[in-house]
């Protein structure tokens, strides 16, 4: 029997921020502290409910998992070790422990030292900390603990399957421009440029595997044209995971100055990191494409854009995301690229980005932010 199942009924809220290091203006800091809370009931039945809410600057997260006591899935042991970990008594039945140490492998990190830390008043914890490579990247208090009685209220509920895998595809937006679609999973896409003698992928997003689909998919449409770059728009983990892949590929990675040494740290000392000025532009027989610096933004110090002039095709990350559905008022980003489009008179007929849908810009950015039809 599972030893969360021996314990008796225990509930708390952990309240805290998350320190991210992919949502830091800049890759070695500061960190943005985003305010995240937890909470977990274990019942004397064994059923496990572990909810989440994480408050990020342009979003919410929230998720609820419901783990049965005869569930021995490895997704059920992992949820069960992930809230093991988030009290001492989940880890003792009890005994005060101050600390616990384990190892794990990031694909683009590496080797992660976690380390949790529980303060403690008598024979209560009342603080919780924890640290990726000696880095804070949770710090939190303990509420609401009880132990016994009544189980609380739960919004829980069993999680549905995963949905399937979203397929890579190429889209054609202009002349030798493609968007290819969900190429670091469902809605994650990046830009292929083709040029006379070589390609230029826009972002590498998600994960290595995604990235070596989205490769395969480019080979079907140009079996003989290499990849000579892969642009990074900017620092993000979601944003450059796949990176790897590209790499290996044979690809150099174009980035902003301010990035440069965080992503040769991570792609190793063979992968080819180099900075471009904003302005710096690539044109041949069949193509052009110029790479501005739009930042700095609300988002990050420094995020690449990429101008199509002879297609006025323009690509973007995390700046905007077209959603003609949602209902929300544009983001501070938003309008500083739309701000940044009017400074440099950019013509713009199409707006794509790494998330959303493909605006088609018939007046300034701007001003179709706040039209009724795209809010």
């Amino acid at each position: 029997m599972n030893a969360l199942v021996l314990l008796l009924a225990l509930s708390f809220r952990l309240e805290g921020g998350i320190h991210q290091l992919e949502q830091s203006p800049r890759p070695e800091g500061p960190y943005l502290v985003t305010p995240h809370e937890e909470r977990v009931f274990v019942g004397d039945d064994g059923v496990i409910v572990h909810e989440v809410k994480t408050i990020w600057p342009y979003f919410t997260s929230q998720s609820a998992t419901r783990i049965e006591p005869d569930d021995e899935s490895p997704a059920a042991e992992a949820a069960r070790a992930r809230v093991r970990r988030r009290h001492p008594d989940l880890l003792s039945g009890g005994e005060r422990v101050s600390a616990i140490e384990w190892r794990s492998r990031d694909p683009l990190l590496g080797d992660l030292l976690l380390r949790v830390e529980y303060d403690w008043e008598g024979d209560q914890p009342v603080a919780y900390r924890q640290y990726e490579n000696g880095r804070l990247v949770l710090d939190a208090k303990y509420r609401d603990v009880r132990r016994g009685g009544e189980a609380p209220e739960v919004a829980a509920k069993e999680e549905a399957p995963p949905p399937a895998p979203a397929p890579v595809a190429l889209v054609r937006l202009g002349a030798n421009v493609d968007l290819i679609r969900n190429a670091g999973g469902a809605d994650y896409h990046s830009l292929l440029v083709r040029f006379a003698d070589h390609l230029v992928v826009v972002e590498g997003p998600r994960s290595a595997r995604a990235a070596r689909e989205a490769i395969a998919a480019i080979r079907r449409r140009y079996p003989s044209l290499p990849i000579r770059d892969v642009v990074v728009t900017h620092h993000h983990y979601d944003h450059i995971a796949g990176l790897p892949a590209y790499v290996a590929d044979g690809a150099r990675v174009v980035t902003t100055t301010g990035n440069v040494a965080y992503l040769q740290s991570l792609l190793g000392p063979s992968a080819e990191v180099v900075a471009v000025p904003s302005g710096y532009g690539v044109t041949d027989s069949l193509n052009e494409m110029i790479l501005f610096d739009a930042g700095p933004t609300e988002h990050v110090d420094e995020v690449l854009v990429a101008w199509l002039p002879r297609q006025k095709i323009l690509f973007q990350g995390d700046l905007y995301r077209h959603d003609p559905d949602s209902s929300e008022p544009p983001r501070q980003s938003a309008l500083q690229l739309a701000a940044f489009l009017a400074a440099r008179n950019l013509e713009v007929r199409l707006l794509a980005g790494v998330h959303g849908n493909v605006l088609k810009l018939v007046s300034g950015l701007e001003k179709q932010l706040f039209a009724k039809n795209d809010r």
